[in-house]
């Protein structure tokens, strides 16, 4: 079974919660059962913060199951400022987690690379762009070894071009449809291969330091006319008050 963590950076809101599923993940006949969770995403459009709601899931879910990769997914069309925020935030996110090799784990996806533009040098160039400078850029952000892997997956299901008025081209649309998500796959299988992450709760900051009060002097050291406490063990001490006139600090010795 594979644990895979969607962390949407949408700006258009599309979820307010958490959202968990599990099942069979189909890809060139190969079954695998996987547990996704979509989360709300970032600059959400009703002004709302979840970042606490995602970072008690994340410690929640990688202590009941682990997870094998974070999948920072976007639109193959966002602008690559708005995809480095979206890499910024995450990170910012995570700042605080344990153990610190969470960076091992995170694959950036690109949505809504179609079939139909697969030949485009537009589409291409950007491809290479992404893959080959970004990715870097991405990795001494993030203090990688390596490469930020970087998967491209199609919104499009395969559909015969007879509909469209064209040749029945099924066969090859299906093939780049699965490609891709055989790609995804594998790049998640390499995470995993590194061990499930578990998140670490960090220790409780230390108690603040109570203020002390002030230490109360004796009875004597506050009123100098007072009788002062016997010395202890005085077998010579005298327990009887002295007359009420008597001042310490004015009495003379007669000889």
């Amino acid at each position: 079974m594979r644990s895979t963590f969607f962390f949407s950076p949408s700006f258009q809101s599309v979820t307010d919660a958490v959202l968990e599923r599990t099942g069979v993940w189909t890809v060139k006949g190969k079954n695998t059962i996987v547990t996704v969770a979509d989360t709300p995403g970032f600059a959400d459009s009703a002004g709302r913060d979840f970042t606490a709601e995602i970072q008690d899931y994340i410690f929640d879910v990688s202590n009941r199951i682990g997870i094998d990769a974070f999948l920072l997914v976007c639109s193959f069309k966002t602008k690559i400022p708005v995809v480095e925020n979206i890499l910024k935030e995450f990170a910012a996110l995570m700042k605080h987690m344990e153990p610190r090799d969470w960076r091992k784990h995170v694959i950036l996806v690109f949505t809504k690379v179609d079939y139909k533009h697969r030949d485009l040098n537009e589409t291409t160039d950007h491809k290479n762009f992404l893959v080959n400078q970004f990715s870097k850029q991405m990795k001494d952000m993030l203090g990688l070894e390596e490469n930020l892997p970087v998967a491209f997956v199609s919104n499009q299901l395969p559909e015969c071009g007879i509909t469209k008025g064209r040749p029945c081209d099924c066969a090859p649309y299906k093939e780049y449809y699965f490609s891709k998500m055989y790609t995804l796959q594998a790049k998640i299988e390499l995470c995993a291969k590194l061990g499930r992450w578990r998140a670490i709760r960090p220790p409780p900051p230390p108690p603040l330091p109570t203020k002390q009060p002030p230490p109360v002097p004796p009875p004597h050291a506050m009123h100098p006319t007072s009788h002062p406490p016997p010395p202890p063990h005085d077998p010579y001490y005298n327990a009887q008050a002295p007359p009420a006139h008597y001042n310490p600090l004015y009495v003379t010795q007669h000889r």
